[in-house]
């Protein structure tokens, strides 16, 4: 119930307004980021998509033609290929608009932009902002962080001798450290077999 959120594409941060401790709501837009790269990927999937249409006409006409013996099979292999090619890069291309929160069946040459949202993949709170107005982001680095408090979980270390008391489902009451007022009421979910020989 946690994610580290990146943006799979390069960018200068355009718009941020969260803050650490903001809720947020999955399909949420995190911030905003900019780069004039992705004018380019739009453009070459709205070629693609036009070249794809005729292309598809043309191998099917080439495929009547060869059934009825009046196209050679060159013609018709050419005529393949160009089709299979630009199909391939058209799935591509319609892949990475959906990466980026550009929905591929609206893109016109009209509506072309150079930002896309990041968008939030679960509801819950910003535990970590990094991202900042004007910061350039890689696609490896991890600008928010939001975690899901609805389902927390624990987890302790015992002792060996008190391994064979623990067993799944089992109920447990816990106290923090510094409010030894309240109690939480849990279950054990999960006992892990591993052994720390070095405590």
């Amino acid at each position: 119930n946690q994610a580290d959120i990146s943006a799979y594409f390069a960018g200068y941060v355009k718009d941020i307004k969260l803050l650490p401790g903001d809720a947020v709501k999955k399909g949420q837009v995190l911030f905003t980021i900019e780069n004039p790269e992705y004018l380019q990927v739009q453009q070459d999937f709205l070629e693609a998509k036009g070249q794809l249409n005729y292309l598809k006409s043309d191998y099917d006409r080439q495929k009547e033609l060869m059934a009825d013996n009046v196209t050679s099979k060159k013609n018709f292999l050419k005529a393949e290929s160009e089709y299979t090619v630009i199909q391939a890069r058209y799935q591509s291309l319609k892949k990475r608009l959906s990466l980026m929160n550009i929905n591929s069946n609206t893109l016109s040459g009209d509506n072309i932009r150079s930002v896309i949202s990041v968008l939030s993949p679960l509801s819950g709170d910003a535990t970590t902002v990094n991202a900042t107005t004007g910061l350039y982001l890689n696609p490896s680095d991890i600008e928010i962080t939001v975690t899901n408090t609805d389902d927390l979980h624990i987890e302790l270390k015992i002792f060996e001798k008190d391994l064979p008391m623990v067993k799944e489902g089992q109920p447990i009451n816990v106290r923090l450290q510094n409010d030894m007022t309240n109690v939480y009421k849990g279950k054990v979910h999960l006992v892990n077999k591993a052994i720390n020989i070095q405590d």
